[in-house]
């Protein structure tokens, strides 16, 4: 699996990662690899002032938005994470709302996705202690959507880790992925977790390889949620589940 990332709008660039064969259904094709570079130009010039990281909140929020980021991304968030939450606050006007980014190795080696989920998990648990009346949102762009599956209790051969507690469930009232990686081998958060399906929205793009196991050139496909609107969707998905919670 590899995942092409790219920096903060603002600096115009990218980090590209090496190719990796672990698990065939998720390669990624060299034709990847060849566009990361312009697809990183296409984001800079279409991003806006979109910040790379975001502080968490020192104290508790109406909403804590956990988002795990991809291969190889800039700590915290990432920057898909970072382009989400700004189209959540974007949604959710007069909503106080914070951030933690799951800390996990983030290598091309999806072995540390479970060491995400455990860390996923402790973090909505001491949370959820120390401020009661505080709901979660989780999201992951590619391996960090694996995170976010893992911890919701879905079963792959990605990884394997801690799950959310039955206590908890009812404080996440939204779950978004972009480009998981278990969609490549047939799966889903909303067919293998039932109880997180409606409040659940996974973004794929047509010619995403990493989440359709496709074996034809992906073109811009795995980073097509930069400019595709997706974001947004998600953010105005994230608002109304909230709204209704």
């Amino acid at each position: 699996m590899r995942d092409m990332i790219l920096t903060g709008p603002s600096t115009g660039r990218c980090t590209r990662a090496s190719t990796t064969t672990t698990f065939p259904e998720h390669t990624m094709l060299s034709a990847l690899a060849r566009i990361a570079l312009g697809a990183a130009a296409l984001v800079a010039t279409t991003a806006g002032a979109v910040p790379a990281t975001a502080a968490p909140a020192s104290s508790c929020s109406d909403l804590d938005v956990v988002f795990a980021r991809a291969t190889y991304d800039i700590p915290y968030v990432g920057v898909a994470g970072a382009w989400h939450l700004a189209a959540v606050r974007s949604a959710l006007r007069g909503v106080t709302i914070s951030s933690y980014g799951v800390r996990y190795p983030a290598l091309v080696n999806p072995s540390g996705t479970g060491l995400g989920a455990d860390d996923l998990v402790r973090h909505l648990r001491s949370t959820a202690t120390a401020c009661p009346g505080t709901k979660f949102v989780l999201g992951g762009y590619s391996q960090g959507a694996t995170v976010v599956s893992i911890a919701l209790g879905v079963r792959t051969r990605l990884g394997a880790g801690a799950t959310v507690p039955t206590s908890l469930r009812s404080r996440i009232v939204a779950v978004t992925t972009f480009g998981n990686p278990i969609g490549g081998a047939g799966q889903s958060i909303g067919t293998s977790s039932p109880v997180y399906a409606e409040r659940t929205r996974e973004f794929c793009t047509p010619a995403d390889v990493v989440c359709r196991g496709l074996v034809v050139s992906p073109g811009l496909g795995h980073t097509g949620y930069f400019y595709n609107g997706d974001f947004e969707r998600a953010g105005r998905f994230v608002a109304g589940r909230y709204n209704r919670a």
